[in-house]
Parts: C-alpha cells; structure tokens; sequence
C-alpha cells in the first residue's frame, strides 16, 4: 500500500512539474465562471457588438441561479470533458513510450498498484480543479443571481466527479492498448461521443447509462433525485470497475508475464 501511495505522489510531483497543476485549474476556472458572467452581461455585450437598429430595445429573460449552475455543467460536458481527455491521455503512453515504465515494474510493484495509482493520481488533480472552477461558478451565480443551497452544489459535484472518473477510466484503459496519445485521445471522445448518441436516439434505453449520470447532476441542483437516478449511478460505478480490471488484466499480461 505504501508503494500505491509513493506512485501517487509521484503522479503529482509530475504533473507540478509539467504545469498540470498550474494550466488546468485556471483553464476550468475560466470556462466555469464564463457561463455566469456571460448570461448576466449578454444584453450589454448584444449592444456593444452593435449591428442592431437604432432604438432596439434587448430584453432577453432572467434565468434561474439553477439554470445558470446547470449551464456551467453543461459547458463542461463539452469543453471540460475534453480538457479531461487531453489532461489524461499521455499517464500511462508517455512511460510507455519512453520505456520507463519497464524501470518503474522493476520495483515490487503490483499491477493493481501502478493502475490505481495512475486513476487515483490524475482523478484528484481533476477533482480539485473541477472543484475550484464550480465553487467559483457558484459565487459568481449567488452574486450575480439568486442563492443556490450549498448541499445541492456539493451533490451535484460529487455525482459530476463519478462522471469523471468514467472519463479517466476510458482513458487509462485505451492507454494500455495504445500508444499514441491523439489516438487515446481521438478514441475516448470517440466512445464518449457514441455514447450520448445513443442516449440521444435511445433515451428509454440509456436512462442508466454515464451520460444520464452526467446529466442528473444538473438535475440534482433543482430536484431530488428521479428513479433511473439510482440506476445510472450504480452502472457507471460498475463499468468504471469493469475497465479499471480489465487495465489491471492487461497491464499484468504485458509487463508481469
């Protein structure tokens, strides 16, 4: 276990050294507090680009503070999804390629050790990042909106953050049957991307699948959680088991045979 804990460490100590933890929660922090700030000023902004007759009046509806929240939520369904993927996809194919993880398998080193501590390691530099750009979003959404019950914020994070260990466990897994980066890249959003299709054509179908947790957690911000809740909350935790073993598997196949 002490050796688990030392990998961790190390995945941190790397991602100081390389800016991870520096470049990724500001770029969060500025697409989480966009979407607030953006919504509030779009009037003035609609005006200060011009183009508009003389005498036009703009008048565009007041969201909710929980309408706002959950487009931030949406935002990073998009954009933060992909920041994820890019942050991640190099953990495991960077040790792979320069041959450094044959040196780090030296040590006694179980496979579930080096897996685990990849997924852990980047899954809490993510998690604090996220947190960092949510809290500030649900700042920014109280002062310049309306009150936002702080345990329907933090509900709503921690439902996110299985969401993004989904991510994370897509993306180690492809890493250790690949070895470029953009192709780890271009498949995880590529699976992703499947995915919300087939919410999208197969709603009664996919109501249990990752893409349904990611967007209950919006929900949770406004209503108590709904009967497929339970359901896609139990699924994603299952199928980000499923491929953390099946790294495990691969990983003990490649380097412990």
């Amino acid at each position: 276990m002490n050796q688990g804990f030392v990998l961790v460490q190390k995945e941190w100590l790397e991602s100081l050294r390389n800016g991870k933890l520096i470049w990724l929660p500001i770029a969060l922090c500025i697409l989480g507090i966009s979407q607030p700030l953006s919504t509030y000023y779009m009037p003035q902004l609609l005006e200060f680009a011009g183009g508009l007759p003389d005498g036009t009046i703009i008048e565009i509806p007041t969201p909710s503070a929980t309408e706002v929240l959950a487009g931030v939520l949406s935002q990073f369904g998009l954009l933060g999804t992909l920041l994820f993927v890019l942050s991640s996809m190099n953990i495991i194919s960077h040790e792979r390629n320069n041959g450094s993880i044959t040196f780090i398998m030296i040590r006694p080193i179980s496979s579930l050790q080096y897996i685990l501590s990849k997924f852990i390691g980047i899954l809490t530099i993510l998690m604090i990042g996220f947190f960092l750009s949510y809290i500030l979003s649900w700042y920014y959404t109280i002062e310049l909106f309306e009150f936002i019950d702080f345990g329907a914020f933090l509900s709503s994070f921690f439902i996110y953050c299985i969401w993004i260990a989904f991510v994370i466990s897509i993306v180690i897994t492809l890493s250790l049957f690949l070895k470029n980066g953009g192709g780890i890249a271009g498949a995880s959003i590529g699976i992703l991307a499947i995915l919300a299709l087939l919410h999208m054509l197969l709603p009664n179908f996919m109501k249990w699948s990752p893409i349904q947790l990611q967007l209950d957690a919006a929900y949770l911000l406004i209503n108590p959680p709904h009967s497929s809740f339970w359901g896609a909350l139990a699924t994603t935790s299952f199928l980000i088991v499923v491929l953390l073993t099946i790294s495990v598997i691969k990983h003990r196949t490649d380097y412990h045979s």
